[in-house]
């Protein structure tokens, strides 16, 4: 059951509810068979909630996010390599993702392994609005009116 605190529209709540119920099925497919591949990555840091959600734009990625989030998940958290739940949702367009990673308050100045951020991958991919979102604002900087002097 979902947590009755988390503001779910009621498209995000039918969604998760629908998504439990497959995701416990796959679940249970996954547990009765192991994969050979397994043995091949046996290093591979396992995705969080966050990270794993972050790239899917529909409602009940939403609601898990948010599920997510009331249950402690930090949002600035990584495997490491600087990629976090945040630069996914930039990077795939996700912009109620990055909406709600912001308003958790994500870190936009983190950087992934390669040296770019959320918005750096956003621009790559032509995803303008998220930039706008990721950028602070360019300051007038140095341009003051002209009868300040000092």
């Amino acid at each position: 059951m979902t947590d009755k605190t988390l503001q779910l529209t009621p498209e995000q709540a039918s969604a998760l509810e629908q998504d439990k119920l497959l995701m416990s099925v796959v679940g249970e497919a996954n547990a009765a068979s192991r994969s050979p591949l397994d043995s091949l990555f046996g290093d591979a840091v396992p995705m969080s909630t966050l990270q794993y959600w972050s790239a899917i734009r529909s409602p009940a990625a939403v609601g898990h996010l948010k599920q997510a989030l009331a249950a402690g998940e930090d949002v600035n958290a990584h495997s490491g390599d600087g990629y976090t739940a945040l630069h996914g949702a930039a990077e795939n367009g996700c912009l109620e993702n990055v909406q709600l990673f912001l308003a958790s308050g994500a870190d936009v100045t983190i950087k992934t392994a390669s040296g770019k951020t959320a918005a750096d991958l956003a621009r790559l991919q032509g995803h303008d609005a998220i930039v706008a979102l990721l950028e602070p604002a360019p300051t007038a900087k140095g341009k003051r009116p002209w009868w300040k002097f000092w």
